[in-house]
């Protein structure tokens, strides 16, 4: 499946976005993700402004794109709260 041509554009934005904000709260512990999945099959595609150019059938699911999600935004089981409480988390 090929990317809309304004695709790409969009995701360099969102990463040009994400990586001084990174820079800047590293120091903090805080983490910043740019999550730019490829076009996920949602109903947002079944509005009359939708430009569908391509094939519903070769989007990606709903579900492991949610999971990739939560998989980025949770800390992984074990973790030390970086807050500095101590507290293991999971």
């Amino acid at each position: 499946m090929s990317l809309p041509p304004q695709h790409c554009p969009q995701r360099a934005l969102i990463r040009g976005m994400a990586q001084p904000l990174a820079r800047g709260v590293w120091a903090q512990g805080i983490r910043v993700m740019a999550f730019c999945p490829s076009p996920v099959d949602t109903g947002l595609w079944n509005r009359e402004t939708a430009q569908m150019d391509f094939d519903r059938s070769q989007m990606l699911r709903v579900d492991p794109v949610a999971d990739s999600l939560l998989l980025l935004a949770l800390p992984p089981p074990g973790a030390v709260d970086a807050r500095g409480w101590g507290a293991v988390i999971g």
